[in-house]
């Protein structure tokens, strides 16, 4: 009898075990197309009270690159409030840190792929703290080129005195903690064919504390209906920036050269150190601006048209950096980077402007007796 016990025991333990390392397997993320298969299935049988106004709001504004306003950060800030709006979104890419939306009656939907992306790691990329409102259709995201990956501390959606909310077909991308967060005095907010995803604490959470991982169908504030929510929490496989997210701004005609360009760019500074203690070795321009470093291993680091903060040293004679000071050529250096949105000319026949991310100096050190 003792035997069968001991048996039926090491059977469980070994199921048990075996359930622990299948869990603990690299798992791999399939990538999703926003506008192709966020919609799972839509459901127009599902009723809700948002409905009922909103076919009656009969006033329209257009937000674009080509339009007289050019971005939701233009359009939204803590001093003004727009009601019973419908804005509709041109395709694009909009750069927004903590948009504020404290109005009623507005509808906020993308056409084509409408990407929101905040740069401040700490900062929701938009808190709702009005009421009778309807997200659709947008690409939310923190995007901070960085090796830091987890240094995000901001939710993507931060409700707070909300009532009546719809968040419909959009794609909640984390690098931030939380995808949607209930702060306190919310209701009625219906979660809807949306894909949440890479956020690194939880899929939703609310002030006490409370997180979650998949729809519910008893959670006091959120009503889920037909979302997706994948690869959520402490465990998750980070989901690599596109090298699209890089880019604001193509030059006309030259969307594959820039892409080719930034992406070579991407795999050659992932692999650099942070700070980088490396030697000086001049500026040159051979159809690019060239501002050239060189660590031990001969391996070179071109800040050339890079957002540069050379503090109180003065690397160069001239404001256009083209002048070396001769006193610095040779010299080691120790520098903290990062990318940082600038514009550049680019790319092969006559240049045009870019504006992108590119390798930034955020901080300049000399380092003493090593000349």
């Amino acid at each position: 009898m003792k035997i069968r016990y001991l048996l039926l025991i090491g059977v469980i333990f070994w199921n048990f075990t075996n359930s622990l390392n299948n869990n603990t397997q690299p798992r791999s993320i399939e990538p999703l197309v926003l506008t192709n298969d966020t919609i799972l299935e839509v459901n127009n049988n599902l009723k809700h009270e948002s409905q009922e106004w909103e076919h009656n709001i009969n006033n329209t504004i257009h937000i674009g690159p080509n339009r007289e306003i050019k971005s939701l950060e233009d359009f939204f800030s803590y001093e003004n409030q727009h009601d019973s709006v419908h804005i509709i979104i041109d395709e694009g890419n909009y750069y927004a840190n903590g948009l504020w939306i404290n109005d009623k009656y507005v509808i906020i939907e993308g056409h084509g792929h409408v990407n929101l992306y905040c740069t401040e790691s700490e900062e929701n990329i938009m808190w709702i703290v009005g009421e009778h409102i309807i997200v659709r259709n947008i690409h939310m995201k923190h995007f901070i080129p960085s090796k830091d990956y987890n240094s995000c501390s901001g939710n993507v959606i931060c409700f707070d005195m909300a009532n009546d909310i719809i968040i419909e077909n959009c794609d909640l991308n984390g690098c931030g903690r939380i995808g949607l967060y209930d702060n306190i005095g919310n209701s009625n907010i219906l979660i809807r064919n949306n894909y949440i995803h890479n956020n690194s604490y939880a899929a939703y959470a609310d002030y006490r504390d409370s997180i979650w991982f998949e729809e519910i169908n008893d959670h006091q504030v959120f009503t889920f209906e037909n979302n997706r929510m994948e690869n959520n929490g402490p465990d998750r496989i980070r989901e690599p920036n596109s090298v699209k997210d890089f880019i604001k701004k193509y030059p006309e005609g030259s969307e594959i050269e820039l892409i080719e360009f930034l992406q070579s760019k991407i795999e050659y500074w992932d692999w650099a150190d942070n700070p980088l203690f490396v030697t000086y070795k001049g500026n040159r321009y051979e159809g690019y601006h060239h501002i050239e470093f060189e660590n031990d291993n001969g391996e070179i680091y071109d800040f050339g048209y890079g957002d540069n903060d050379y503090g109180r040293i003065q690397l160069f004679y001239d404001d256009d950096q083209t002048t070396d000071n001769p006193m610095y050529i040779g010299q080691r250096f120790k520098i903290y980077w990062e990318w940082r949105m600038v514009e550049f000319p680019c790319c092969e026949g006559e240049y045009k402007e870019a504006k992108a991310y590119l390798p930034s100096i955020v901080k300049l050190e000399m380092i003493e007796n090593e000349r």
